[in-house]
């Protein structure tokens, strides 16, 4: 089966760049898996830079992966971020759309799996549409919703353009998969009606018994030990975290701070980059090995995300033996609470509340059963089997 869908720099042959998570990190996992059943993958990176006419060009490619880059003009994008009326955005991008289709003539794919949406993937999104080739989306995220929280960098009629995007997906798409079944909920509130009988339930894939934690857990010590791992963006609320943790520091709690990600050298924020810097230590961003032997050396791991469909954290913290605590607004929800873990669900924004709410979860071991269900129901070869069944059935259609 050859399978096209959209790639990441990160995931290149030889690539040193510190690890992804979310659709950059399932498709390296999917990718593995393919190698073995004799399947092809071509990955297309889209990039938006200050070059003055769109560009398509092979990259890497060996027997079973080829990997293309398309970089486009920046200026494009921005004429629909910053549009004061609605705009063609199919004529806008035509040049793009059609650089695709050629692509898409070349590689003859059985499939095109869309990981994630964006602008760039509605590209490829309109260019399958086009070429008539069966097409499968993962919500990875929920784009609306990502465009509500940064509001500020849209006017409303670039907003309502790029919703209006997302908008499409029931309509041209032959399969929609979520993650859970709380991003599908709020997608067919929020968004769009879904079509009950190409919507699919695939959980994100991850074995557990690789990141077997051989460290053996204390119930009381001096000091304790509390992670996060995202990158330094709106949406992860790392605001929340620097008030949570000076808030810990003036209440003399015994709590150590740590972080993986890289803080931008802006004046944007500078207040509360600064209170991070204070009371945090940065680890700074790593790869997977790094990121599972940080997890092991944590007592707790939070994700206090404004919105977070699911989160490979979550699973590869558990996994590794520590603790995890998440927000309202991540999609792990329904399994936190059907397991016993409600009380590891927290709202991050309100910090005194949210100090009284980790300091009665510290000492508690998280529900057996959460750790049980997850690692059975997210096991790889499960959940690409589950992938591998729906595309041939979309293909027979």
């Amino acid at each position: 089966m050859i399978i096209f869908s959209n790639d990441y720099p990160v995931n290149l042959p030889g690539s040193n760049l510190p690890a992804k998570g979310g659709p950059a990190n399932f498709a390296k996992r999917f990718k593995k898996f393919l190698k073995t059943g004799g399947n092809n993958w071509i990955g297309l990176i889209i990039g938006f830079s200050s070059v003055n006419k769109s560009k398509l060009k092979l990259i890497s490619k060996t027997k079973v992966l080829q990997y293309y880059k398309l970089n486009i003009p920046a200026k494009l994008p921005k004429k629909i971020s910053r549009t004061s009326k609605q705009i063609n955005a199919e004529e806008l991008f035509k040049s793009e759309i059609n650089l695709i289709i050629e692509l898409i003539k070349e590689s003859k794919p059985d499939i095109i799996l869309l990981n994630g949406y964006a602008i760039s993937n509605w590209l490829i999104l309109k260019a399958a549409q086009k070429q008539k080739v069966p097409i499968a989306i993962q919500h990875a995220g929920i784009w609306t919703k990502e465009l509500e929280i940064y509001k500020d960098f849209y006017t409303l009629a670039g907003r309502k353009m790029m919703e209006d995007m997302e908008k499409e997906i029931p309509k041209i798409a032959d399969a929609e998969i979520f993650i859970n079944d709380w991003s599908r909920r709020y997608f067919n509130k929020n968004v769009a009606k879904t079509d009950k009988n190409k919507t699919h339930i695939i959980p994100l894939p991850l074995n557990f018994e690789d990141y077997k934690c051989t460290k053996i857990r204390k119930k009381s010590k001096q000091t304790f030990n509390i992670g996060i791992i995202s990158r330094w963006d709106r949406i992860k609320n790392h605001e929340a975290v620097a008030h949570l943790s000076e808030q810990a520091r003036k209440n003399g709690l015994p709590w150590k701070f740590y972080s993986i990600t890289k803080i931008p050298r802006t004046s944007k924020n500078r207040e509360i980059k600064q209170l991070y810097r204070k009371n945090i230590i940065i680890v700074g961003r790593t790869n997977q090995i790094g990121i599972r032997n940080f997890c092991q050396k944590m007592d707790l791991i939070i994700l206090p995300s404004k919105f977070e469909t699911a989160g490979f954290v979550v699973l590869e913290a558990i996994a590794s033996g520590a603790s995890v605590i998440i927000s309202k607004n991540v999609g792990f929800v329904d399994d936190f609470r059907k397991n016993g873990a409600k009380d590891w669900i927290i709202d991050f924004d309100k910090t005194d509340l949210a100090i009284k709410k980790i300091s009665a979860v510290i000492n508690k071991p998280m529900p057996a059963t959460l750790a049980s269900v997850l690692k059975k129901n997210h096991r790889s070869e499960k959940v690409f089997n589950d992938y591998m069944r729906l595309f041939k059935t979309i293909i027979k259609k």
